[in-house]
């Protein structure tokens, strides 16, 4: 896969640790097709243990070297890669 790039608003997490969800087994069986517009080659999980790399233009908030913890973005996934884009702007 090519290198994660974070987009407006969102930062780029080195994943440490990243939990299995039922979302993911379920995407992956394919039953969130109608819900979710997700193409594939995909990167599955959702929820991500990690420190801050990359800070977007547009996120404020968060520093490179941060610790965080996330749910990602109901529309994306990525928390099984070395490196997740993370969420938008969320109040920390």
């Amino acid at each position: 896969m090519p290198m994660a790039r974070p987009g407006a608003q969102e930062i780029l997490v080195q994943v440490c640790a990243a939990g299995v969800n039922p979302i993911d087994w379920k995407i992956a069986e394919g039953y969130m097709k109608g819900t979710r517009p997700f193409s594939m080659p995909l990167i599955l999980g959702n929820e991500v243990a990690g420190v801050v790399t990359t800070v977007s233009n547009e996120a404020a908030g968060f520093k490179n070297g941060d610790e965080i913890y996330v749910r990602l973005d109901p529309a994306k996934c990525g928390a099984f890669a070395e490196l997740s884009p993370s969420m938008r702007n969320w109040p920390r």
